[in-house]
């Protein structure tokens, strides 16, 4: 996706990512750092060693998420 380098600082309460991408895992825990709302769609997130990341690990990272859609 390539947006990281772009951005210094990230504070975003809601994130929609609705068409297919996919993400890096540290993209995604410096995009999710304060979310509230995340809508994730056909986002794939995958680690260092280009495995998908579980469910369960993208969730651990939010933990002040009170709304969360695939």
């Amino acid at each position: 996706m390539q947006l990281r380098p772009k951005i210094i600082r990230c504070n975003i309460d809601n994130l929609g990512l609705l068409y297919p991408c996919t993400l890096t895992f540290k993209e995604y825990k410096f995009l999710t750092t304060n979310i509230g709302h995340l809508t994730l769609g056909n986002t794939i997130v995958k680690d260092e060693n280009d495995q998908v990341v579980p469910v369960e690990d993208l969730l651990a990272c939010i933990p002040n998420c009170y709304h969360f859609d695939l």
